[in-house]
């Protein structure tokens, strides 16, 4: 057998020798590990913003129109994005699937190696898959207690600024129908109920109807006005309704759908502002109301639970996976 041997000088330089190069094998992999899996990681976090940014462009496009390039020719999309989202400008598209109101994107891309090159592993291949959904909203929060009659955003072409009244459950001077039973329905907007004060609910589902605001006065609530102030210009999701039952605030609005409103004014007593930029908008006295416009709106959002897309309302795109 054979042994190591000290040197005729008395030194261990061969022992040394054999124990740092078994120690450069594992400090080579140690580098491997640190330096090479980090940019593994990184590549990687880096390809699934590209995927998340591609399913959701390719899901917003299908949602606006299921005709668009961008939703029955996706791999273009798929692919400028991914290039954007990558440090090095390169990724690979592996598979783009648009499939009902779903959208998946697989990206992959092979990493060269650094350290882990001198063991052998020249490179290494990294992918990642996002999936994102698209429907109409069937339940989620409303940004304010609103709701609108569907024959009010269905009476104008989307994008036209209007004044919206406020009326109360019961009133039979509109011309708007209710879609059961052919009444009067109140036509401009009404105020939901709002238990806690706040401005806004938490949850509102389609298909139920909701009790009418406890409040049948003209004036605006604080934190309803500090909401206005704040949500003026922007577009939020709010629910309109397609039927009413009752009367004041024992009644309720029949909740069908969601839509995109984009708010630009308003009228209460000691309050008011336009900036819609038209002067013939304006809610004269006696009367309290909105400015706004009804808007085809698609968001990304996953505060609410999605349904099949419903022609002319409101759309919502979801990450997710």
């Amino acid at each position: 057998m054979r042994r190591l041997t000290r040197s005729q000088d008395g030194s261990d330089t061969g022992a040394v020798a054999v124990v740092v190069a078994v120690a450069m094998v594992a400090l080579m992999g140690s580098a491997a590990l640190a330096v090479d899996v980090g940019s593994l990681l990184s590549e990687r976090g880096q390809l699934q913003n590209g995927a998340d940014a591609a399913s959701v462009a390719i899901a917003q496009a299908c949602a606006a129109n299921s005709t668009s390039t961008a939703c029955v020719s996706p791999t273009a999309t798929a692919q400028s994005l991914a290039n954007t989202n990558t440090l090095s400008g390169s990724a690979d598209v592996r598979s783009v699937t648009v499939s009902g109101s779903t959208a998946t994107v697989t990206l992959g891309k092979t990493v060269p190696t650094s350290f882990a090159a001198a063991l052998g592993i020249m490179s290494k291949q990294v992918s990642a898959s996002a999936t994102a959904t698209w429907g109409s909203p069937t339940a989620g929060p409303a940004a304010l207690p609103l709701t609108f009659a569907t024959c009010v955003f269905q009476s104008v072409p989307l994008g036209t600024s209007m004044d919206l009244l406020e009326h109360a459950i019961g009133d039979t001077s509109q011309s708007c129908r209710d879609a059961h039973n052919g009444s009067s329905l109140p036509g401009g907007f009404g105020w939901l109920n709002d238990p806690t004060g706040t401005c806004n609910l938490a949850s509102v589902v389609e298909g139920q109807s909701f009790t009418a605001g406890s409040r049948t006065g003209t004036s605006i609530t604080g934190a309803c006005q500090a909401l206005f102030t704040r949500y003026t210009g922007k577009t939020v999701l709010l629910p309109v309704f397609d039927s009413t039952t009752g009367q004041g605030t024992t009644g309720s609005y029949h909740i069908a759908g969601w839509i995109g409103f984009q708010l630009l004014g308003w009228r209460y007593p000691g309050t008011s502002q336009n900036t819609s930029g038209d002067p013939r908008l304006a809610i004269s006295s006696p009367n309290t109301g909105i400015i706004g416009k009804f808007l085809g709106y698609t968001t990304l959002d996953d505060a609410f639970t999605l349904g099949p897309v419903q022609p002319g309302y409101a759309t919502v795109v979801a990450l997710t996976h």
